[in-house]
């Protein structure tokens, strides 16, 4: 009966090992009440001690029958940088510039504009408006050597080349750390 257990327990933590080397990684937020979500994600850690964090999502869209090129290439993305706090990454870090917090949002609007259609690239960051009005928060629940499943979330407010500002929110990450 003893053998059987010890087996047993064997087994549940062979299978709950590869149930956490399976999670799966992932960027995902709401920008202005739109969902977004990537799994082309990736977390770096530099030498120089600071990270990396980015998503992408690339779609062809079909802009019709009668549109020479038919198709366009159209990128959703998300990056940002972070410096240890005191030594730690695990912390929340506010910034209000991107002197301070350096991200940048890209995402496409589709439009029909009079049996057209229409593919808007915008980017939204904290390059501009010396911080007035603009904030990103980020927390990093945990942290570890290469490989570790580091997790996290965020939010912010930010301003496009136009002026008008989009806020993020709901965000949440799952990157492994890989070191550069």
């Amino acid at each position: 009966m003893k053998k059987y257990f010890g087996l047993f327990l064997l087994f549940l933590m062979g299978l709950m090992t590869c149930q956490a080397a399976a999670q799966k990684e992932f960027i995902s937020y709401n920008l202005d009440g739109k969902s977004f979500c990537f799994s082309c994600v990736k977390l770096v850690w530099h030498t120089e001690n600071y990270i990396d964090i980015e998503g992408i999502h690339c779609e062809r869209i079909d802009l019709g029958i009668n549109s020479i090129p038919r198709y366009r290439e159209a990128e959703a993305s998300i990056t940002f940088q972070i410096s240890p706090n005191e030594g730690s990454f695990v912390s929340t870090y506010k910034g209000h510039s991107s002197d301070t917090l350096p991200i940048y949002v890209n995402w496409y609007e589709v439009k029909n504009n009079n049996d057209f259609i229409v593919v808007n690239t915008m980017q939204a960051d904290m390059d501009s408006d010396g911080g007035v009005g603009q904030f990103f928060t980020v927390t990093i629940e945990n942290f570890g050597d290469e490989g570790t499943l580091i997790k996290g979330s965020f939010s912010g407010r930010m301003l496009d080349a136009d002026g008008a500002f989009h806020s993020i929110d709901s965000g949440r990450f799952a990157l492994r750390r890989r070191n550069e």
